[in-house]
């Protein structure tokens, strides 16, 4: 919104946003919970579909 004339200025789709966000809340999440011995066997690529 433009603060001057309250008009809209753009509309934009969040999905992929949305999916990137999450993605990277899990990743922290497990960086900080997981236990210090732990480390990766499996990291699927996950792809985002509309």
């Amino acid at each position: 919104m433009d603060s001057e004339n309250n008009l809209t200025q753009a509309i934009v789709d969040g999905s992929h946003l949305t999916a990137l966000r999450t993605g990277g809340a899990s990743g922290v999440a497990t960086r900080y919970l997981a236990r210090k011995d732990s480390f990766i066997m499996y990291a699927p690529q996950q792809v985002h579909v509309s």
